[in-house]
């Protein structure tokens, strides 16, 4: 009976009931097609976000690390000043060193490297100079102390003049106050002989040394500088910068042989100074 009555369907019945099929089946498959894009749309859109988040992440912590590289290195050279503390350098140093650590979280193994390469080159320099730079203050703080003799005695002999000049206006003849003003103000006369003899003496050793030793924070400077490149290179490899390496190179290279020739000629010259000094003594 079944079989009769479909017998009977006009075929343009099965025609159109066959197309609405195939439209059908074309509407979930299209639907199904359009999902999935919308599904792999959206998850290279995330795909997108998440990186431009950790492409930022990186700018941001590689631009306080390229920072935290000029100041370090520039440490090396702020060790010539005997003024500034040991405590002021060490904690410029912590900050500084604390920055390429946490370069280090984010970045590749290429970076990794040149970030630590530089770090043990610096730490190895900083403490060469750090102990050499001990013995300087240590002569500083002598020569200060020293200053200090000399600026008393000097003191009491103006103390004892006047006390001179008041006993000849008062018309006192009194030979033992005279005796014990003179001899005393004859001591005073010898210390600051001697204090200012030793202070000579240490300034010229502390001249020679200070000038020797400045010359070395900016050899260890250089040798560390040497290494920023690379590192820099490394970064913005990661973040995707392009750059001219050899003219980067020419002219960081440059630079630095400008900064040779000036402080070798400042050098040349506090040479001459101190050698001077020492003829006038």
């Amino acid at each position: 009976m079944l079989i009769e009555f479909l017998k009977q369907i006009p075929d343009v019945i099965w025609a159109a009931a066959f197309a609405s099929l195939i439209t059908f089946i074309g509407v979930i498959l299209t639907n199904r097609n359009s999902r999935n894009q919308v599904s792999e749309q959206l998850e290279h859109d995330a795909m997108q976000r998440n990186r431009e988040r950790e492409m930022k992440l990186r700018q941001d912590i590689y631009i306080r690390a390229s920072e935290a590289i000029a100041r370090s290195q520039n440490i090396l050279n702020r060790l010539a000043d005997l003024n500034l503390s040991e405590q002021e350098i060490s904690a410029e140093f912590a900050v500084d060193g604390a920055a390429l650590a946490k370069a280090q979280v984010v970045c590749t193994n290429e970076t990794v490297q040149t970030i630590s390469s530089f770090q043990q080159e610096l730490a190895s320099a900083y403490l060469e100079l750090i102990l050499k730079r001990a013995n300087l203050i240590n002569q500083k703080n002598s020569i200060d102390l020293l200053s200090g003799f000399v600026d008393k005695s000097q003191t009491e002999q103006d103390r004892l003049l006047a006390l001179m000049k008041q006993l000849n206006l008062e018309g006192n003849a009194d030979q033992r106050i005279w005796d014990v003003i003179n001899k005393n103000f004859e001591f005073e006369q010898v210390q600051h002989a001697k204090y200012s003899q030793e202070r000579r003496e240490l300034w010229n050793k502390q001249n020679k040394e200070h000038i020797s030793f400045a010359e070395l924070c900016f050899q260890r400077f250089v040798e560390v500088s040497k290494l920023v490149p690379p590192t820099i290179f490394a970064m913005r490899k990661e973040l995707e910068l392009p750059i001219d390496r050899e003219a980067y190179l020419a002219g960081f290279n440059q630079n630095l042989d400008r900064s040779i020739k000036t402080l070798q000629s400042f050098l040349d010259d506090a040479s001459k100074m101190v050698d001077s000094e020492k003829i006038r003594q």
